[in-house]
């Protein structure tokens, strides 16, 4: 048998880099948390397939091969994104 699921996850925390950085509130333009957050978006992509031979009751061979990917990265959250997205007319 073969199985191919596709894991899709959305993280959000608050940045960290080079200190600890509290999301801000709305005010000057900026909507509350356009700063302060990071978004990792992580894909998992997982395939295995197997084979059972059965010689006799008490003698068989069983082989399983698998493999799993994972993507991630750090991007900005959706309100850090919104203005940036006006300015440059993209959809998404």
């Amino acid at each position: 048998m073969s199985a191919s699921p596709t894991l899709d996850q959305q993280q959000q925390a608050l940045r960290n880099y080079p200190v600890n950085s509290p999301a801000n509130i709305e005010g000057g333009g900026l909507p509350a948390g356009a700063t302060g957050y990071q978004a990792q978006p992580i894909q998992t992509i997982s395939h295995a397939l197997g084979y059972s031979h059965i010689f006799s009751p008490t003698f068989f061979s069983e082989t399983i091969i698998s493999q799993q990917w994972q993507r991630m990265y750090v991007q900005g959250n959706q309100a850090s994104l919104a203005k940036l997205r006006t300015e440059t007319g993209s959809a998404q």
